[in-house]
């Protein structure tokens, strides 16, 4: 049972059970890798920007509350969500599921994903528990701030080079920061030369202020 450590790198094996409160911190240009079975509630546990590697059979899903992101419409989840994002896509992690929970999570910036940086064929899905029946009222909300241009940039380093990536995303209400007036252009952007996603899904998920949902742009610029 973990309480609160401090560790600069190690493989970690055996079973692990992370308590309410407590905090692990990894050196920022090291990785922790978790080979035994992991629980931890809903909190944030991760407390820096080191690398966290999730092996075969640790756990089923990812939740972004892990590495600070909190659901209550205000704070600025980017940056827990593309923490939790580089845990999902390394090249090393077994697991293939980012779980959200019911609540608005607020982006001031965008999450930008630079696919390249986790390999060939990059994956990742995204899930949440909205309705379409409860069209923007319940369930898993992704609100963004009036200045930003979308919620999601997925793209290489070098926007002239093509890579390839798969995504999914279900069950999520994307809202625009500034429904009405202006806002961000569009919740999904995916941006690099020729076409990148395979495959790309959205499934059961709903839009509301933008002047596109999903948008490729393959000028490479």
């Amino acid at each position: 049972m973990i309480r609160r450590v401090h560790w600069k790198a190690r493989a970690a094996g055996g079973n692990h059970k992370v308590e309410k409160g407590a905090l692990i911190t990894i050196t920022a240009t090291k990785k922790l890798t978790f080979n035994g079975q992991f629980s931890a509630t809903r909190s944030k546990i991760f407390a820096s920007t080191g690398n966290v590697i999730f092996g075969k059979g640790a756990v089923e899903k990812l939740f972004p509350e892990w590495w600070g992101a909190i659901p209550d419409g205000s704070t600025d989840c980017q940056p827990g969500i593309t923490l939790a994002c580089a845990s999902l896509m390394h090249v090393d992690s077994e697991v293939g599921t980012l779980s959200f929970a019911s609540g608005n999570y607020y982006f001031l910036t965008p999450v930008t994903l630079y696919f390249d940086s986790y390999g060939d064929n990059a994956s990742m899905r995204l899930e949440g528990t909205a309705s379409i029946s409860n069209y923007n009222q319940k369930g898993t909300v992704f609100t963004g701030a009036a200045a930003i241009a979308s919620m999601f940039i997925f793209r290489h380093t070098t926007l002239t080079v093509s890579f390839f990536y798969s995504f999914e995303c279900q069950h999520i209400s994307f809202i625009s920061g500034a429904y009405g007036t202006t806002g961000p252009v569009c919740a999904l952007l995916s941006k690099g030369s020729g076409y990148s996603s395979r495959p790309f899904i959205v499934q059961h998920c709903t839009f509301k202020g933008f002047s596109a949902a999903i948008k490729s742009d393959m000028t490479g610029t």
